[in-house]
């Protein structure tokens, strides 16, 4: 008795299902609208992953002077030793606003950012505020928005180069 009974309700769920299938409507697909006219919108500039950054070392490397203090006392040894042979050096020319002044302060501005990773579209704990700790990964996604499409591929991060 029971499996009739199951039986039957099972015919009547699918008979019920196919009922609504058939008259479903089929839509043919539609074209978005086009966007509202936004006057500050700009277009973006793609650039070659060579023109947002390159492996270089500086004539000069500047630490403020409570770092300095460390040095001067042993603690800590120059910036140049600590940092590698050729370090990562992101360039100027893709700064819209310019290189900042060395020591200024910092005008950091936050929306609240939705939580999980994306610290430049790269690596973060997505909390709003400043990052304290950061994981760092080999290479990195971020600024890959800015790069052209033909030179697309994973930035170096804490890796040089790499082979495929």
């Amino acid at each position: 008795m029971t499996m009739h009974i199951r039986r039957a309700a099972v015919a009547a769920l699918l008979l019920g299902v196919s009922a609504v299938a058939l008259r479903a409507e089929v839509m043919a697909p539609t074209t978005p609208p086009d966007a509202p006219k936004f006057d500050a919108q700009g277009e973006p500039v793609f650039v070659n992953r060579s023109d947002i950054f390159e492996y270089k070392a500086l004539p000069a490397y500047n630490e403020p002077a409570w770092v300095k203090a460390f040095v001067d006392a042993g603690k800590l040894p120059p910036v140049a030793e600590r940092l590698p042979k050729e370090p990562l050096v992101y360039k100027t020319a893709n700064e819209p606003d310019g290189t900042g002044v060395y020591g200024d302060v910092m005008r950091h501005v936050i929306g609240g950012r939705p939580e999980g990773w994306n610290y430049w579209a790269g690596q973060s704990y997505g909390w709003g505020g400043i990052d304290i700790g950061l994981v760092e990964c080999l290479t990195r996604t971020g600024p890959l928005f800015e790069v052209n499409s033909a030179d697309l591929q994973p930035m170096p991060n804490l890796a040089k180069s790499w082979d495929w």
